[in-house]
């Protein structure tokens, strides 16, 4: 694992947590300029990221059902 998918990891759980969509947030340029240094696949596989994920999915499915 190198620095540069470490700070990829953070950015997509930070924004991840931060209510955005995960879709949305691998197609921001601080993502997809770095595409090229690390595999998207990798990065999603990364147990941090499905772990946000997750709980995204989650929440969006508890505000749907009046669960909050």
């Amino acid at each position: 694992m190198g620095a540069t998918e470490d700070a990829l990891v953070r950015y997509v759980v930070r924004e991840v947590t931060a209510n955005r969509p995960l879709a949305e947030v691998m197609q921001d340029p601080y993502v997809t300029n770095r595409a090229g240094q690390v595999d998207s696949r990798r990065l999603l596989d990364r147990p941090e990221v499905i772990a946000a994920v997750g709980d995204d999915v989650l929440s969006e499915l508890r505000a749907k059902l009046g669960l909050h």
